[in-house]
């Protein structure tokens, strides 16, 4: 294991209030207490719908559900359609959430992790309609996200909880296989981001742990499908529990970066984009850690085009307690400029309570998030 000690560049905190790459928000009530959201085609009309899942808050009707909102066909969400999540209950809540095609069949389907229990699958079938056929046992089922491990087209889908678990879909099927075992560090809450890195042409992991106080991100490279270098470990400047992790290209280099969200009230509110400053070999990584201020309490992490950039994605951050949603955006000359904020409903953030995408068909990415008492809608302006 490689541990690197990086020199950190701090920038200072800035951030602006009633940025304009949005409107006002717009809530929807669901019921319970809905955890977590996600965007995706999931009827199979060609137009991406919002899909969210409850847990529990004496709420019967609505306590363990999934809710469908279809989009419209003039880009309107439709009354959601709501199903019963067959193996949630109070201990293993609905913690993550992914669409994506599970099967092959060219149709997205959604996967929820039940902390601790496993992961549901609800299949889309030939009609359009979602059915909960499936469900994947493991403890390993914190977090979820479905990618491509190998060369083929089908998406995979990796699990996190004490360890690390994959599942190759192989033909119509997923196929357990072991990723690794958590033997060298304490996974803290479990989060972490898969991503080409730079080493080969697969798909990386990079995750989030917790050892003497301090907490570190390891770098997983996958040198062939299913089979990765030891990790290599990065410590950060991170002092809280809250960290919220993504992967995506935020420089406009072309080069995926690492972003890490943390932190409680200021000043000690921060946002970490880890950036590659030189070569990549089996031993050796360098990182430049570039640390910028950030608002209270960051607690959940995206990376997606909002500014309408053709060079790199934007950073989204979902403030919990201090009714913010937060959006940096690189500038012309490749620094990220200060925090746009934008007025959100009061609530705490599971990670996966942020998502990302066009949600009424003008080609513009909306922001979407589960709260506690609905469905927040960020449209973007024109």
């Amino acid at each position: 294991m490689v541990i690197l000690c990086m020199v950190y560049n701090f920038i200072g905190c800035a951030w602006a209030e009633n940025g304009d790459l949005f409107f006002p928000y717009q809530n929807i009530p669901v019921g319970s207490c809905p955890e977590i959201v996600a965007i995706g085609d999931v009827n199979g009309d060609g137009r991406s719908d919002v899909v969210i899942a409850t847990s529990f808050y004496f709420d019967t009707e609505n306590d363990y559900k999934l809710f469908v909102f279809p989009q419209g066909e003039f880009g309107e969400l439709m009354p959601a359609i709501k199903l019963s999540i067959p193996q949630c209950n109070y201990v293993a809540r609905p913690n993550s959430i992914a669409v994506g095609d599970l099967n092959g069949d060219g149709r997205n389907d959604v996967a929820i992790g039940l902390a601790g229990k496993g992961i549901q699958i609800f299949y889309q079938n030939a009609d359009g309609k979602l059915d909960s056929t499936g469900f994947v046992s493991t403890k390993n089922s914190s977090e979820i996200k479905l990618v491509k491990l190998n060369h083929d087209r089908r998406m995979d889908l990796v699990s996190v909880g004490r360890d690390i678990e994959g599942y190759l879909q192989v033909s119509s099927e997923l196929k357990q296989i072991i990723l690794m075992k958590n033997v060298y560090k304490e996974y803290y809450d479990n989060d972490f981001g898969v991503g080409n890195l730079g080493k080969g042409a697969l798909n990386d992991i990079v995750t989030v742990s917790y050892n003497d106080h301090r907490f570190y991100v390891n770098l997983h490279f996958q040198k062939e499908i299913g089979l990765f270098y030891h990790p290599q470990t990065i410590m950060t400047p991170a002092t809280s529990a809250t960290c919220a992790i993504a992967i995506g290209d935020v420089s406009g280099n072309n080069n995926n970066e690492i972003v890490l969200a943390y932190g409680g009230n200021r000043p000690g509110s921060k946002v970490v984009i880890f950036k590659k400053k030189g070569g990549i070999s089996e031993k050796n990584i360098v990182f430049e850690q570039i640390v910028l201020g950030s608002y209270d309490c960051p607690q959940a992490v995206a990376i997606g085009n909002i500014s309408g950039s053709k060079k790199n994605d934007d950073i989204i951050i979902l403030h919990g307690g201090w009714e913010r949603l937060g959006v940096y955006s690189t500038q012309g000359n490749g620094k990220m400029g200060e925090e746009d904020l934008y007025p959100i409903p009061y609530s705490h953030f599971n990670r996966q309570s942020l998502a990302v995408g066009d949600i009424n068909g003008d080609g513009k990415n909306d922001v979407v998030i589960a709260h506690q008492s609905g469905l927040a809608i960020l449209y973007h302006t024109p």
